[in-house]
Protein backbone atom coordinates (compact mmCIF):
# COMPACT_ATOMS: atom_id res chain seq x y z
CA UNK A 1 0.00 0.00 0.00
CA UNK A 2 1.26 3.46 -0.91
CA UNK A 3 0.84 6.30 1.55
CA UNK A 4 0.54 9.88 0.36
CA UNK A 5 1.97 12.50 2.71
CA UNK A 6 0.93 16.12 2.20
CA UNK A 7 3.77 18.57 2.90
CA UNK A 8 2.74 22.20 3.27
CA UNK A 9 5.59 24.38 4.52
CA UNK A 10 3.13 27.02 5.73
CA UNK A 11 1.70 24.50 8.20
CA UNK A 12 5.09 23.76 9.79
CA UNK A 13 5.82 25.40 13.10
CA UNK A 14 9.15 27.18 13.35
CA UNK A 15 10.23 24.47 15.80
CA UNK A 16 9.42 21.76 13.25
CA UNK A 17 11.39 23.66 10.62
CA UNK A 18 14.40 23.82 12.96
CA UNK A 19 14.04 20.09 13.75
CA UNK A 20 14.05 19.18 10.05
CA UNK A 21 17.09 21.38 9.45
CA UNK A 22 18.92 19.95 12.49
CA UNK A 23 18.21 16.38 11.43
CA UNK A 24 19.15 16.84 7.77
CA UNK A 25 21.87 19.45 8.12
CA UNK A 26 20.21 21.53 5.39
CA UNK A 27 17.91 24.54 5.31
CA UNK A 28 14.46 23.88 3.91
CA UNK A 29 15.24 26.36 1.13
CA UNK A 30 18.15 24.15 0.05
CA UNK A 31 15.99 21.02 0.09
CA UNK A 32 13.10 22.61 -1.82
CA UNK A 33 14.65 25.36 -3.99
CA UNK A 34 11.72 25.26 -6.42
CA UNK A 35 9.46 26.41 -3.58
CA UNK A 36 11.51 29.55 -2.98
CA UNK A 37 9.57 30.25 0.19
CA UNK A 38 12.32 29.89 2.80
CA UNK A 39 15.48 31.98 2.94
CA UNK A 40 16.03 32.22 6.71
CA UNK A 41 16.61 29.07 8.74
CA UNK A 42 14.10 27.87 11.29
CA UNK A 43 16.44 28.88 14.12
CA UNK A 44 16.94 32.35 12.65
CA UNK A 45 13.18 32.84 12.45
CA UNK A 46 12.71 31.52 16.01
CA UNK A 47 15.30 33.99 17.31
CA UNK A 48 13.69 36.95 15.52
CA UNK A 49 10.20 36.08 16.75
CA UNK A 50 11.45 35.46 20.30
CA UNK A 51 13.26 38.81 20.59
CA UNK A 52 10.42 40.86 19.07
CA UNK A 53 7.66 39.18 21.05
CA UNK A 54 9.72 39.31 24.27
CA UNK A 55 9.72 43.11 24.00
CA UNK A 56 5.91 43.03 24.15
CA UNK A 57 5.74 40.25 26.73
CA UNK A 58 8.84 39.52 28.85
CA UNK A 59 7.42 36.07 29.65
CA UNK A 60 7.44 35.05 25.95
CA UNK A 61 9.81 32.08 25.55
CA UNK A 62 11.75 30.33 22.81
CA UNK A 63 9.24 27.49 23.12
CA UNK A 64 6.43 29.97 22.45
CA UNK A 65 8.26 31.17 19.33
CA UNK A 66 8.71 27.59 18.11
CA UNK A 67 4.92 27.09 18.11
CA UNK A 68 4.29 29.83 15.53
CA UNK A 69 3.47 28.46 12.07
CA UNK A 70 5.60 29.66 9.18
CA UNK A 71 2.48 30.64 7.23
CA UNK A 72 1.44 32.98 10.06
CA UNK A 73 4.74 34.86 10.06
CA UNK A 74 5.12 38.30 8.51
CA UNK A 75 8.26 40.27 9.29
CA UNK A 76 8.34 44.03 8.88
CA UNK A 77 11.47 46.11 8.68
CA UNK A 78 12.86 49.52 7.97
CA UNK A 79 14.92 50.21 4.86
CA UNK A 80 16.82 53.42 4.19
CA UNK A 81 15.41 53.80 0.67
CA UNK A 82 11.83 52.73 1.19
CA UNK A 83 11.00 53.64 4.79
CA UNK A 84 8.83 51.03 6.43
CA UNK A 85 8.37 47.96 4.25
CA UNK A 86 6.92 44.51 4.82
CA UNK A 87 9.51 41.77 4.59
CA UNK A 88 8.39 38.27 3.90
CA UNK A 89 10.89 35.73 5.33
CA UNK A 90 11.10 34.37 1.79
CA UNK A 91 12.82 37.57 0.62
CA UNK A 92 15.45 37.85 3.35
CA UNK A 93 19.10 37.12 2.65
CA UNK A 94 20.44 33.75 3.77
Amino acid sequence: MTETIRFDIDELTLGEMADIEDYTGHRLGEMFPQNGSVKLSGKELIAIVWIVKRRENPAFTLDDAKKLKFGELVLTGQTEDEGSAALDPTDAAS
